[in-house]
């Protein structure tokens, strides 16, 4: 029942992001909720489980869904990030914001490099390659997800602390 709450709420943050965000953009940029949860499901659950790979393969499923590229594309992204980023969780034993954030900003820049490079490989050519920096380093977009990041950390934190901690003594 948990797991399907979990799920749900994935769905529910994904139409938000569509439908409030858009809204609301900086400088044509949304931030990137579905990528935001993953990091959350990977950085606060225990290393030996394995329900951000689900999550991982929901959230690259309704990016695949709504956008107009190939059916898959962005499931592998999300799962070899969660791959690489659960190998670095089991590393370190104290994790705070500062590892967070960290790995929002690397995550942001991997999965737009690796976006960039799987979409514009059809019309990849040697001698005219040049390579959009603006698209992977979006200034933007690491800026906004930063905030929407440090704001949803510190209340999940706050939430964990006080609400499960409640929800105990009755």
């Amino acid at each position: 029942m948990q797991k399907f709450f979990v799920i749900f709420l994935l769905y529910i943050l994904f139409l938000v992001q569509l439908c409030f965000f858009v809204h609301f953009h900086f400088q044509n940029q949304v931030p990137n909720l579905i990528l935001i949860s993953l990091l959350f499901f990977i950085f606060f659950e225990k290393p030996e489980e394995n329900f951000s790979f689900l999550i991982a393969a929901l959230g690259g499923l309704f990016s695949d869904i709504f956008s107009s590229s190939f059916l898959g594309i962005q499931i592998l992204i999300f799962f070899l990030l969660t791959f690489l980023l659960k190998q670095v969780v089991k590393t370190i034993h104290k994790l705070h914001i500062f590892w967070f954030l960290s790995f929002l900003i690397s995550s942001l820049i991997f999965t737009n490099t690796l976006s960039y490079f799987i979409y514009d490989f059809p019309f990849f050519h040697i001698t005219s390659f040049s390579l959009h920096w603006g698209e992977i380093f979006s200034i933007p977009e690491i800026l906004y997800n930063l905030i929407f990041g440090t704001v949803s950390f510190y209340l999940f934190l706050f939430a964990r602390k006080y609400v499960l901690e409640t929800s105990r003594k009755f």
